[in-house]
């Protein structure tokens, strides 16, 4: 996952009527398995209206959803939800979220959270973690 600001460039719309917009600044929302899907849906609902008009859930909205995998993730409510994108396939971010939820500790020892964290973290982008994710900060070491 690049977390370093980065060059914007224009996507094609998925109408194929031109070339949309750039992007603005993207957060990425963390999603693992057990993950609270009020606090995950408060995140992305927050974010939402930041990004260009008509971008929910495109490459161009200000919040994406990430996790380790694309594979559908059972939520601690039950719900499933797909991530967006994996890791390795996140655009230049300008901050991680982390919600938190019954799977907050487990996913905490994920060497690929772990990894995405600490680059984030030598990156200076900024952390932004919630409720229980913040056991998740502390199995990943981001807290001592």
């Amino acid at each position: 996952m690049t977390v370093r600001p980065g060059p914007s460039r224009p996507e094609a719309q998925p109408d194929g009527s031109g070339v949309s917009p750039a992007p603005g600044p993207q957060v990425a929302i963390l999603v693992y398995p057990g993950v609270n899907e009020l606090e995950l849906g408060l995140m992305l609902g927050l974010l939402s209206p930041l990004g260009v008009q008509g971008s929910v859930g495109t490459p161009g909205a200000a919040a994406l959803t990430v996790a380790r995998s694309r594979g559908s993730v059972l939520c601690a409510g039950g719900l499933v939800c797909t991530p967006q994108l994996i890791f390795a396939a996140a655009p230049p971010l300008a901050g991680i979220l982390v919600p938190g939820g019954l799977g907050a500790q487990k996913a905490g020892r994920d060497p690929a959270v772990r990894a995405v964290l600490a680059q984030a973290r030598a990156g200076l982008v900024p952390i932004g973690v919630c409720g229980s994710g913040l056991l998740l900060a502390g199995e990943s070491g981001l807290v001592a």
